[in-house]
């Protein structure tokens, strides 16, 4: 019997180690995505495009509705000040993919088939900084900003500046140890 149980415990402790050790894996290294890191890594499109987003702070977008059965599509209906919000929230460190990477725009999807824009700042012609959600809309005044987003016009909540996008510095540290660059050849071995 202490045979069995010698064993029991055995892969019972090999077990709590593969956990701990998958788990210690699956850390996460959160670093700013800026156009620095895309040039710094020499990132392709598709590169951009397989990368795993996360937002670093809330998104908080919020429209008023006046049929709340025809109008609230993915967010959730709330009550402001006596009046019907459609409210949609991303999380901070919600997951989220590209869909579409352009020159200094990045289509981000928290929930397909919905996405929002994120760019980099600019100095004269250069991106330069942190992809941060980027309004699709002019600004209204200088307090309300309005963002397209699932067909809709979103008012944004004061802190839709601060939301940057993020990724994993593992990935890519993975991706530069899986491409390899060829130095090339010379005539003559030189």
């Amino acid at each position: 019997m202490s045979g069995r149980r010698g064993h029991r415990l055995l892969l019972s402790m090999v077990a709590l180690f593969g956990c701990v050790s998958a788990t210690s894996c699956a850390s996460f290294e959160p670093i700013p995505f800026t156009q620095e890191l895309i040039d710094q890594h020499r990132l392709t499109d598709t590169d951009v495009r397989n990368l795993q987003y996360f937002v670093d702070n809330p998104i908080v977008l919020r429209r008023e509705v006046r049929d709340a059965n025809r109008e609230v599509v993915r967010g959730r209906l709330v009550t402001r000040e006596g009046r019907l919000v459609d409210e949609v929230m991303v999380e901070p460190l919600t997951p989220g993919v590209s869909l579409e990477a352009e020159i200094g725009v990045l289509e981000v999807s928290f929930e397909r088939p919905t996405f929002l824009y994120f760019a980099p700042g600019r100095s004269g012609s250069m991106l330069t900084g942190q992809y941060c959600l980027a309004t699709t809309v002019s600004h209204v005044s200088r307090d309300e900003v309005r963002i397209r987003f699932d067909g809709q016009l979103y008012d944004a909540s004061e802190g839709y500046r601060t939301a940057c996008l993020l990724v994993d510095a593992r990935e890519l540290n993975e991706l530069e140890r899986r491409r390899r660059i060829l130095k090339g050849e010379r005539i003559g071995g030189g």
